[in-house]
């Protein structure tokens, strides 16, 4: 069986440890041996602000030819994992890899979604996604091709978004000049 490199998430957005994470994982498997799996793909909150199709175009506009999947939530009311949908989530990713007939190698950076994985996956560490203490706000300038739009959205160190601060760059240029 085939071993195909992963890399799990719920890119909302698609930032640029994502893309490293991704890029290496390409560099150590080849293109055609790897897959984006995108989470919460039928959820639409503050934690995740943008649909399946939106996420899916941003990170096509970086990997053209990358393979993309959807991974529903198991519970989509969910917003804060508590870990009470670990085995059904798990679940449901084992039956995306018999249909897709391959064995899933997962990269990432958290330490804690890949020690989950990996009671059922192999799993590989490419970089720490954590800072150094606390949580970076971190202003993300977000162009979406499906809706010809850009947004300014604030998002914690863990991605959540903290805040949706405008729509034009003159937005943006008042916040940086804060």
């Amino acid at each position: 069986m085939k071993d195909v490199g992963v890399l799990l998430g719920r890119f909302s957005p698609f930032y640029k440890g994502h893309q490293a994470q991704s890029d290496s994982m390409i560099r150590e498997r080849g293109l055609e041996n790897c897959l984006i799996i995108i989470g919460s793909s039928d959820s639409c909150n503050y934690r995740t602000p943008f649909s399946y199709e939106q996420r899916r175009k941003i990170i096509k506009q970086i990997y053209p030819e990358m393979k993309i999947v959807p991974l529903p939530d198991v519970n989509p009311e969910l917003v804060y994992f508590d870990g009470s949908t670990n085995n059904q989530w798990l679940a449901e990713i084992e039956k995306l890899e018999k249909n897709i007939s391959v064995r899933f190698v997962f990269y990432g950076g958290s330490k804690e979604y890949l020690a989950m994985l990996a009671m059922r996956f192999m799993t590989k560490i490419v970089a720490s996604r954590s800072g150094k203490g606390g949580r970076n706000q971190a202003l993300v300038l977000v162009y979406l091709p499906v809706d010809n739009d850009t947004l300014i959205l604030s998002f914690d160190s863990d991605g959540i978004l903290t805040d949706k601060l405008g729509s034009n760059v003159a937005d943006l240029i008042m916040i940086l000049k804060i």
